[in-house]
């Protein structure tokens, strides 16, 4: 099967194929519906398509959260196809949050500031997203990169995000939201006595 986050590239090829290829993929919404970028690729006119190309199928979206700077005050830096997918979260069935330890291209347009992100999310509506991952890429043994990620008593700085929109899904009574996947992010932070009405929990570790 084709990961989720590669569903649409895979839809692309098959459009470029021949014209009945490309007629079929682009009569099919449901090939575009996967949403995720991750520096800078794909480009957002493509991200734009998909949205396009999806109809008013349920979405699963994919967003990338870069290495803090000095200016951010330790508060990661998120893909700017946040600009794109966060205005349409109402169509949102699977949501990821993937942590990753690569910086973002060094052009500012592809990505936004903690600020930014806050602001689009306020007044959230996601009625029928099902299920939510938290994700934090696996460091290679010895990375360096691990430390931008790490405050100094060796506690991830993604942990008050994480546990920020865990809060928010217990706050917004998702009632839709079945699943929860954890990756390389401790179990703890899944908040006591969780209004939520979830029929699986995943946690995941990478050696």
């Amino acid at each position: 099967s084709v990961l989720s986050s590669e569903s649409a590239w895979t839809a692309l090829k098959l459009s470029h194929v021949c014209e009945s290829f490309r007629q079929t993929a682009l009569a099919c919404p449901r090939l575009w519906t996967s949403l995720s970028r991750n520096r800078g690729r794909p480009g957002l006119a493509f991200i734009e398509a998909c949205v396009e190309r999806s109809k008013e199928h349920l979405l699963d979206v994919t967003l990338y959260f870069y290495p803090p700077d000095a200016r951010e005050k330790n508060e990661a830096r998120v893909d700017s196809m946040a600009r794109i997918a966060i205005p349409i979260r109402s169509r949102w069935r699977h949501y990821s949050i993937v942590y990753t330890l690569d910086d973002p291209p060094h052009s500012q347009s592809h990505f936004i500031s903690s600020v930014e992100h806050k602001s689009l999310f306020k007044d959230l509506n996601v009625p029928h997203l099902e299920e939510l991952t938290i994700e934090r890429e696996p460091p290679k043994s010895g990375d360096f990169r691990l430390r931008r990620f790490t405050t100094g008593n060796s506690v991830p700085m993604l942990m008050p995000q994480a546990v920020h929109t865990l809060s928010w899904a217990r706050q917004q009574r998702l009632h839709q939201l079945r699943s929860l996947t954890l990756s390389n992010v401790p179990s703890v932070i899944v908040p006591p006595n969780q209004a939520l009405r979830m029929e699986s929990l995943v946690l995941k570790y990478d050696s």
